[in-house]
């Protein structure tokens, strides 16, 4: 009986072994499925291409930096997990100067140890990459720490030409480590690099934090992020069993790491965590089965710094990435201040690990677009804006000063009433004010100067934009930013309060700089009326000091136009009155109308004699035409081939009795100002030019223009494709690609012939590069019509705008030297007294290409005395004393009382014509 027992207890405990061992199985399954998951990921994501900054990593908090839940496992026990970063915390014992590691208990181990094991592990592993953060105070000669253990061999260094690497490229290369420092150290070695200039974060905990407010160019320049949200999910969510529960079976940590990175546009890099949990396993296995979509925001191929997406509530910089589930659709639609975004909407669905969506380009808005009333203060208070909103002034005093000529000057509680918030357009929108302000001096237990206000006190209804305790201040009533600027008294300062509906984007910038910021803060919801120099909830805040040019949009300036602004390079009275060229347009169209309704009346009345009254128009007229001239811009401007003759040789009918349709603009390519491509048919091509084929574009043609005789393929390879390994076939594609293009003109060729390309020409086809050269070439600028002619050209902006390589100094050098000494030829034959806004234009093109020519600047100061306008020239002689300092480190000799006072031959030293 007692070996029957002995029996069966033996079998069951047999048994018992067994159901553990099976158990124990099916628990390290999952964790062994997402191990074999997680390579075979990394490798698609090998193949796919992704970069170092694409890919998502597990970062170990391993020196408990503000933790309490310190990490159990040991760091050779990390090193076998798919743990690919460390954060380690550093310091020098005090008595063997030996550099030290914190552990998670608190203790500390020589670093020199743990370097050793994170060799070994990179020795093992040839697929592993690694990031090191380290945290340290002390100067430390890290760099013979990390060569006597040999990690050299795998540190990468940034480089700052083409960004982080492929992963593939880090592989195959060996340099798989990535080392960063927390602080901020003099002399450091440039492979260790400074994470301020490198990972966006939020946490505070981590390192220097940026001194006041980081601007947005400052976080275009910053390629990786730091997830923080699972930093405290054991003390936040209860005890490890519940965390691996919460992960299987909810959504929430899975689509807290995806709202980071919608949020701001980039993969959220490194996954910060206190403590490793196989869960994470399956985490990580989510975040990188997500496409990667990707692309940039440009205008005139430069990265946007702010944009935001519709429907996103986020910002990012131009160059964006967002996660996509399998299957999944996503809709793209960017926004930005300042600018308006070509195509507006995008769609896409994931199909692959990584995809490229495009580049949306970005126009630059008007300055004047959506400004809802601009007060310029010139002796009164009216708008100048082409609203022409009814304002009051009460008390304001319009006073003469030094540096901004007319002001407006208030005391004693003077105000200017202005529209209501909603006729300004400004309830429940975005908005942006501006002015100009001085204090002369700070009165006595008065904390606030007002200079927009409301009467209304309720939550989010109570405007006040102000300076309080001597800094900018911008509320809604306990919905309030405080800017970090103090307005110093005497001295004018360009303050700019802006809101953003689309993120809750409150900011204050302080001459034309970022001086602070906030976000999801909801909208101001009052409809009362504004004040200038008032605000309701106190008597004592009313303004005391003097304003200049306050204006209110009702949309986001960006910052670039918060800066031209700043720096007086942006005109705000263009809004005032209609230009000479439109009164032009519509006085042509009315000439049109009429023209047309007289014809349809001659055709009704006098159809028999039709025959006779063309032969009679085609008689007298005898108007020269030119088969295939090259069409320009604008159809009633001359042909570039017939502007040179007398005008009696171009006699017009008296009485025109037909009207012929307006000429089709085509085969036209423009590279003065924005590169502009029209085919055969009129139709726009220029976005079938990528970067990469219009840089080529652009080389053979400087190489194929008068004088030259295409290029060789040798040095057309290496200009553009010197580092690839793969250049002979790259070019072939991107000439074959190009040649494409091409064949929508009428005509442009590609020929190659004793091994050189060259771009030929059709006489159809106009482009204002090749006839500008003709016309400097030969000189045949010598008339004045030949000037009108040039100008024309030349005034549509800088030529080749947006490209900047080196072999185009030389053609940019030509064209910008030969166009500054046609313009100063030319420039003394406009009289000022009657053709000062000609004088201008001239001398804003000489400053655009010799930003520090004294002549063009004593013509547009002297043009602008003549107009009147006083502020205007201080401006311009302002900046310009900036940029001669700048260029010459020395003071302009001449100041500004001597320019406007002494005769301009007398300036330049010469006699006028």
């Amino acid at each position: 009986m007692d070996d029957l027992v002995i029996k069966v207890l033996y079998a069951m405990t047999a048994w018992f072994r067994y159901i553990c061992l099976i158990v124990s199985l099916i628990i390290a399954l999952p964790g062994l499925l997402s191990a074999q998951r997680l390579v075979s990921q990394r490798q698609k994501d090998i193949e796919a291409g992704l970069l170092y900054n694409e890919s998502v990593y597990v970062l170990s908090n391993y020196s408990c930096l503000a933790s309490n839940s310190p990490e159990k496992l040991s760091l050779n026990e990390l090193l076998q997990k798919p743990v690919e970063g460390f954060y380690f915390y550093l310091k020098r014992d005090a008595e063997t100067h030996v550099l030290l590691l914190r552990k998670p208990d608190g203790t500390f181990t020589p670093f020199r140890e743990s370097l050793e094991a994170i060799k070994a592990a990179l020795d093992a592993d040839s697929t592993k990459v690694m990031t090191l953060f380290l945290d340290f105070y002390v100067e430390t000669e890290l760099e013979s720490s990390f060569k006597e253990i040999g990690l050299m061999e795998y540190v990468l260094e940034y480089d700052t030409k083409n960004g982080w690497p492929s992963l593939k490229d880090m592989l195959s290369s060996g340099k798989r480590l990535v080392v960063f420092e927390v602080q901020k150290h003099l002399n450091s070695p440039s492979w260790l690099h400074n994470m301020r200039d490198f990972v966006e974060h939020t946490d505070a905990d981590w390192g220097n934090q940026p001194e006041g407010v980081e601007s947005f160019d400052e976080r275009l320049k910053k390629n990786l992020s730091l997830f923080t949200g699972y930093k405290f999910l054991e003390t936040s969510r209860g005890n490890s069993n519940d965390i691996s529960a919460l992960a299987r079976q909810t959504p929430y940590l899975i689509e807290s790491f995806k709202r980071a990175w919608i949020r701001d546009g980039r993969v959220p890099n490194f996954v910060l965590v206190d403590k490793y949990y196989a869960w994470l396993d399956v985490s990580l296995v989510t975040f990188r089965n997500f496409d990667i979509i990707y692309g940039a925001v440009t205008n005139n191929n430069e990265l946007l710094n702010y944009v935001n997406w519709e429907g996103m509530s986020n910002y990012t910089t131009g160059k964006y990435c967002f996660p996509l589930e399998p299957g999944a659709e996503l809709m793209l639609s960017p926004v930005s201040p300042g600018y308006r975004i070509e195509p507006a909407t995008v769609y896409v669905s994931g199909t692959q690990r990584k995809a490229f969506v495009g580049d949306f380009r970005a126009r630059p808005l008007r300055i004047d677009e959506d400004i809802e009333i601009y007060l310029p203060f010139e002796g009164d208070e009216k708008d100048g804006s082409s609203h022409h909103n009814l304002t009051v002034s009460r008390n304001v005093e319009f006073i003469q000063d030094p540096i901004r000529g007319q002001v407006a000057s208030l005391e004693n509680q003077a105000r200017v009433d202005l529209p209501t918030a909603s006729e300004l357009r400004m309830r429940d929108h975005d908005f942006t004010v501006g002015v100009w302000l001085k204090i002369p001096k700070y009165l006595p237990e008065k904390e606030d100067y007002c200079i927009l206000g409301a009467k209304n006190s309720t939550y989010q209804q109570a405007l006040h934009l102000l300076i309080r305790n001597r800094k900018p201040y911008m509320g809604f009533f306990n919905n309030d930013l405080v800017g970090n600027t103090e307005i110093e008294p005497g001295k004018w300062y360009n303050v700019v309060w802006r809101y953003n509906k689309r993120n809750g984007e409150q900011a204050i910038f302080v001459n034309g700089k970022l001086d602070a910021i906030s976000f999801d803060r909801p909208a101001y919801l009052g409809s009362d009326s504004l004040y200038v120099g008032f605000v309701n909830f106190s008597q004592s805040s009313n303004f005391v000091g003097v304003l200049d040019n306050l204006c209110i949009w009702s949309r986001v300036l960006s910052d670039k136009e918060i800066l031209g602004l700043s720096n007086q390079l942006l005109d705000l009275r263009i809004s005032n009155a209609i230009t000479w060229l439109e009164v032009l347009g519509i006085g042509l169209i009315l000439m049109a109308l009429v023209s047309i309704a007289y014809l349809g009346y001659r055709k009704v009345k006098g159809k028999p004699r039709q025959e006779e009254a063309d032969a009679e128009v085609i008689e007298e007229a005898k108007v020269a035409v030119v088969p295939d001239a090259p069409l320009v811009e604008n159809p009633l401007e001359e042909s570039p081939l017939v502007a040179d003759a007398p005008l009696a040789e171009k006699p017009l009918p008296e009485t025109p009795k037909e009207i012929e349709e307006a000429p089709v603009l085509r085969n036209y390519i423009r590279l003065f100002g924005e590169f502009y491509v029209l085919d055969r048919d009129g139709n726009e091509i220029t976005s079938l030019f990528t970067p990469k084929l219009k840089q080529l574009f652009l080389l053979l043609l400087l190489h194929s223009s008068r004088g030259s005789f295409g290029i060789s393929s040798r040095d057309l390879t290496g200009m553009i494709w010197a580092k690839s390994s793969s250049a002979k076939s790259l070019r072939s594609v991107s000439i074959l690609k190009l040649r494409k293009i091409l064949e929508r003109i009428d005509t442009v060729e590609i020929l190659f012939a004793s091994n050189r390309y060259i771009l030929q020409f059709s006489d159809e086809v106009y482009c204002d590069y090749r006839v500008c050269l003709d016309l400097l070439k030969d000189k045949r600028v010598r008339t004045r019509p030949d000037f009108e002619y040039f100008y024309d050209i030349i005034s549509k902006g800088e030529v080749f705008k947006g490209e900047s390589f080196d072999w185009m100094d030389d053609f940019k050098s030509y064209i910008c030297n030969s166009t500054v000494d046609v313009l100063s030829r030319f420039i003394n034959t406009y009289p000022i007294e009657d053709e000062a806004d000609r004088v201008i234009q001239i001398a804003d093109q000489i400053l655009l290409n010799d930003p520090c020519n004294e002549e063009a600047l004593f013509y547009k100061i002297k043009a602008l005395m003549r107009q009147n306008n006083f502020k205007l020239a201080r401006y311009a002689y302002d900046r310009f004393c900036v940029l001669y300092q700048e260029m010459y480190d020395e003071a302009f000799p001449s100041s500004f009382e001597r320019i406007v006072s002494v005769s301009l031959p007398e300036l330049l030293g010469k006699e006028m014509p």
